[in-house]
């Protein structure tokens, strides 16, 4: 699951990945996770929020699904290739002060005023651009 989560003034949260871990390492993203056995995917989305970003995420909506082959880096120097399919939802955040877990460094609320300061993966962009934060001709 993919989080496009928003706080109360309509930004977007993009989070920095640390440069060789996980999977678009380095880059500025969106966070997400996976599902644990038993769990409805609305609760791993919740759950995963909560674990990543340390918040409660509320007004759960599905949007689409997509699909990416990429690289996990993990923290022993070890890499695979993944193919994942991805379902994002659109959320709001309970506050926008956020406590992340390891597979993040810094945070940021984006719109589409501020979101080039960023080094956002292409990945992303094209989430950002099927959203309307970023048009064609920006990314």
């Amino acid at each position: 699951m993919v989080g496009l989560v928003q706080n109360d003034k309509g930004d977007y949260l993009i989070c920095k990945k640390p440069d060789g871990l996980g999977v678009y390492a380095g880059e500025w993203g969106i966070p997400g996770g996976g599902i644990e056995e038993g769990e409805t995917m609305e609760e791993a989305f919740v759950r995963e929020m909560k674990e990543e970003i340390g918040v409660e995420v509320t007004h759960l909506e599905p949007l689409w699904f997509s699909d990416d082959t990429a690289i996990k880096h993990y923290g022993d120097g070890k890499s695979e290739e993944l193919y994942m399919i991805y379902l994002y939802f659109r959320c709001r955040a309970a506050s926008e002060k956020l406590k992340l877990n390891r597979e993040f460094e810094e945070y940021a609320w984006i719109n589409r005023n501020n979101w080039q300061k960023y080094k956002i993966g292409t990945y992303t962009k094209g989430t950002l651009t099927k959203l309307g934060l970023i048009s064609r001709q920006e990314d």
